[in-house]
């Protein structure tokens, strides 16, 4: 067998691939996007943020046990406490000063002042973090930011991919004068829906900014209406290098417990215990991610939709179902 010079074998190579099955599929595989810059950001990038945040919440290997609680001597089992406290919920004590004491913690001649709506006699109470893996992430967030997405692809139907798909798999020359008559009744009809088509993606659009402002609703509410301002106040306390943290108002990592039992004789008795709230240090991260992505998410969103709307307004007017040039144009270049 004669030896192969380099040029040789490169060009061997090259025709192997050039007929290769595998080579082959790949490039008839070629997807057909219909999904906007939007549906994908909050249908994809959203849901994976969301996902990624449940995931970390889960790794109880790595950031401990969701509550852990330090009781005095007693004989009631710790675990008993935990689960209670876990249950009914925690509490910390407000304070209005910002520049010389963490939040939770004050003087006791300190004047109390109320500022959120779950304080009772004086105290924070924390009861969100025992939802956080349900209601925030794994549910209804999730599929409220896929829901738009779902829609426009049955409404969408596929009628985008069967019009490319004929093209890209045939030369229009080589078509048959039945099969060209078949295309350009397609693309008329296409041409014909095409504002309805648009009015549909568009619908889309707005459905997912309208989605986009419920959800940061539904975060406000489900953090005590702490989350609006939750990336400002960080950014100012971080810029200012004050003391108090923002994010500890919001995600204690240290909170009371009051547990209540009665005595041999019948005296309520009081157990005071500290818990430690391990997983509201991935809480924080978790939530300043998602307000910093909701609002470059709005930005964009609402910027895209700008574009459409002034697009809209000004092609309308230009539209090609409206001229017959247009169609005689299509028509002569497939050969009718």
């Amino acid at each position: 067998m004669a030896n192969l010079s380099i040029p040789q074998t490169i060009r061997m190579f090259n025709n192997i691939k050039s007929y290769s099955s595998l080579s082959n599929v790949f490039k008839k595989c070629a997807k057909t996007e219909v999904d906007s810059v939007i549906l994908l950001l909050h249908s994809v990038v959203s849901v994976s943020i969301i996902l990624g945040g449940a995931f970390f919440l889960t790794m109880n290997n790595y950031f401990g046990e969701p509550i852990e609680c330090v009781i005095g001597k007693t004989d009631i089992p710790t675990v008993l406490v935990q689960r209670y406290c876990w249950i009914e919920g925690t509490f910390s004590a407000t304070s209005n000063k910002e520049s010389g004491n963490y939040y939770g913690v004050k003087h006791i001649n300190e004047t109390t002042v109320l500022y959120t709506t779950n304080t009772i006699n004086g105290c924070i109470l924390y009861y969100y973090y025992k939802y956080a893996y349900i209601i925030c992430f794994a549910n209804i967030n999730c599929v409220m930011f896929y829901l738009p997405k779902y829609i426009w692809n049955i409404s969408e139907k596929g009628n985008l991919k069967n019009i490319v798909s004929v093209l890209k798999t045939y030369h229009i020359a080589s078509l048959k004068k039945f099969d060209k008559y078949k295309i350009l009744h397609e693309i008329a009809d296409a041409m014909y829906l095409g504002k309805n088509y648009f009015a549909s993606y568009l619908s889309c659009e707005i459905m997912c900014l309208v989605n986009l402002l419920l959800q940061i609703w539904l975060t406000n509410v489900f953090l005590g209406s702490q989350f609006y301002l939750l990336g400002y106040d960080w950014f100012r306390n971080a810029h200012n290098n004050t003391i108090s943290d923002p994010l500890i108002k919001i995600f204690p990592r240290i909170a009371k417990c009051t547990f209540h039992k009665y005595g041999y004789s019948g005296t309520l008795e009081t157990l005071d215990s500290m818990c430690f709230l391990l997983l509201n240090n991935i809480n924080e991260k978790i939530y300043l991610t998602l307000w910093f992505w909701y609002i470059i998410l709005f930005i964009i969103t609402v910027m895209v939709l700008l574009y459409r709307g002034l697009y809209a307004s000004v092609s309308i007017s230009r539209s090609p179902t409206s001229k017959k040039a247009t169609v005689k144009k299509l028509c002569k270049r497939i050969g009718h």
